[in-house]
């Protein structure tokens, strides 16, 4: 059985997390199909198994999105309004109805989210967190005494 994910209960830490959290919000407000919430769920548990580095991605992003939805910020209202406009169309394209907004939305956030999975994976990999965070306030420290 399939179960939503929200900001809430997504824990960040899990590496193993197939939950698409945006598309999981719509359908959550009754403004995603049960139908293409499913197309969207396979979707995430396939590209989870092939593609781990995308869906990492994605979630490194997506839930501090719902968040700022859930609580009807301004923010949160413009990402909505944005996201209404989009995430009918990757649905559909994930069902198998090639729409040129679920293409176009495909064909540049899937490398985008690649690329940030990547990012994440290469630090916790080298558990370099720590470091490069100190790395990055050295580096500003010394451009500071050099008054750039």
């Amino acid at each position: 059985e399939q179960t939503t994910v929200s900001s809430d209960n997504y824990d960040a830490k899990d590496d193993n997390s197939k939950g698409k959290i945006i598309c999981d919000y719509f359908y959550r407000k009754g403004l995603l199909s049960e139908k293409l919430w499913k197309a969207d769920e396979a979707y995430g548990e396939e590209l989870s198994r092939t593609e781990p580095d995308v869906m990492k991605g994605y979630h490194a992003w997506a839930r501090h999105y719902v968040r700022e939805m859930e609580k009807e910020s301004l923010l949160g209202k413009v990402y909505f309004a944005w996201a209404k406009l989009w995430v009918p169309h990757w649905a559909k394209y994930l069902a198998g109805e090639k729409t040129i907004r679920g293409k176009i939305l495909h064909s540049i956030g899937k490398p985008i989210c690649n690329m940030i999975g990547k990012f994440n994976r290469r630090i916790k990999k080298n558990d370099k967190r720590e470091r490069f965070n100190g790395y990055v306030s050295r580096r500003i420290k010394g451009l500071q005494r050099k008054n750039y």
